[in-house]
């Protein structure tokens, strides 16, 4: 998936090996829900309480609350890779966050235990902060009503990434099922588009009509509701650039055609730093080696003999492909 907005994340630190990022949209969503806290919330629970401790609690209280959010975000990747599938970054923006995966999984059962490790934990963590605040509630401690606050707030993420919209959990789970009788990765995916789009478009009206005649805040659902209907159309061309990934090379490219023409070298160039491929390599790994090993050079086995080809231009065919996936998978 893209970066929300297309603007570039900021490394923030790693986690068991995965880079969490931040996108300057998260800030937005950021300082509104401290705001939001600080204004309507804390004022309320801790009545007649000083400003400055307010705003400190607000913003303790957002902080948790997205590292929960990042917990929720984790759990898929962790999953992911169990699975054998590489997860590039965690991104956090603003609207909550994304585990960048990449590869789709192989089978609808993969789809599915990587869709629900999401809700679940978050579901988890819900549970966990409702047990500490029914604790701290019966001794009479204040802050009892934060833990309700971490604990509703965890609940509503679960059961919100559970609406059957994708790419949500929900979106997710109702494509695994939908690939399991189809047995069509492709033909689920746009089905589970359609319906996210469906739903979009009935969220957005939602929050017009909330945003309008009861309170402002309904103007939120519309926004989601945005982003939601521009990654469910974006799913469909990704669906058919993952089959093009799980692709051999020689399925979607003309190796003679890239041998006669292509930037390739005749005699031995091991000196360098080279990784190896054959025309039955799939392009995922392909791009993996690349990614990982930067090689100054690409060593093509074939029948016929070795040849060298420039790494850039082997990136540059394998892309054009890419780019021309929903033409050449019928």
């Amino acid at each position: 998936m893209k970066d929300i907005f297309r603007i570039k994340s900021i490394h923030l630190f790693t986690i068991k090996g995965i880079p969490v990022l931040i996108n300057p949209t998260w800030i937005l969503v950021f300082l509104l829900i401290i705001s939001s806290v600080f204004l309507n919330v804390f004022p309320e629970i801790y009545p007649g309480g000083n400003t400055f401790v307010w705003l400190l609690q607000s913003i303790f209280f957002v902080i948790v609350f997205f590292t929960t959010l990042l917990s929720h975000e984790l759990a898929h990747s962790l999953v992911a890779r169990r699975l054998g599938i590489d997860v590039m970054n965690i991104t956090l923006h603003l609207f909550g966050g994304t585990a960048r995966i990449l590869r789709e999984p192989k089978k609808p059962l993969d789809e599915a235990k990587m869709a629900i490790a999401g809700p679940l934990t978050s579901f988890l963590i819900s549970l966990i902060f409702y047990g500490f605040y029914l604790f701290f509630h019966r001794i009479s401690i204040s802050s009892a009503e934060v833990l309700y606050l971490l604990s509703l707030g965890n609940f509503g993420v679960a059961i919100f990434n559970l609406i059957p919209a994708f790419p949500l959990d929900g979106g997710r789970l109702l494509r695994s099922l939908i690939w399991k009788f189809t047995k069509n990765r492709i033909k689920a995916t746009i089905f589970a588009s359609n319906v996210s789009s469906f739903l979009a478009i009935a969220l957005f009206l939602f929050g017009i009509y909330f945003g309008l005649n009861i309170s402002g805040d309904g103007f939120w659902f519309s926004l989601i509701a945005a982003a939601i209907f521009g990654l469910s159309r974006e799913a469909i061309p990704v669906a058919f650039q993952s089959e093009i990934l799980e692709k051999k090379i020689s399925e979607v490219i003309d190796i003679e055609n890239l041998i006669i023409n292509g930037s390739v070298y005749y005699y031995d160039l091991d000196y360098f730093s080279a990784v190896e491929i054959t025309p039955e390599t799939l392009i995922y790994d392909v791009l993996n080696l690349l990614r990982k090993e930067n090689p100054s050079i690409v060593k093509l086995k074939t029948k016929e003999g070795d040849f060298f080809i420039s790494p850039s231009y082997l990136y540059d065919k394998i892309f054009e492909v890419i780019e021309k996936a929903r033409d050449i998978i019928k």
